[in-house]
């Protein structure tokens, strides 16, 4: 267990899902399993629901300008490019609010 301490703390946002995930595999798979689910769900709602409801309200940007503008910039432009999507989209919007 110490291991998969040590290596959770790299890897970041997932680090919490790896130590449970090391934890879990020795109480079986069925457990393993339902946490994998729960996690995906969770992340799936996240960045589908909640995310976007939040930047409409802050930012004021439609969700599906967030989703369109993701599918988009992120087919051209990578992990990079989907990382800095909602950065360039709300720049693009002041530029057309201002002229």
């Amino acid at each position: 267990m110490p291991g998969c301490s040590l290596l959770s703390q790299t890897s970041g946002r997932s680090s919490p899902f790896f130590q449970l995930c090391c934890l879990l595999h020795s109480t079986g798979p069925i457990r393993f399993c339902m946490l994998l689910v729960m996690y995906l769900g969770v992340q799936a709602f996240e960045s589908s629901v909640a995310t976007p409801l939040v930047q409409k309200k802050m930012i004021n940007m439609p969700p599906a300008l967030v989703f369109g503008s993701q599918l988009v910039i992120g087919a051209f432009g990578g992990l990079l490019g989907l990382t800095l999507t909602i950065p360039i989209m709300a720049m693009l919007m002041v530029l057309v609010k201002m002229v």
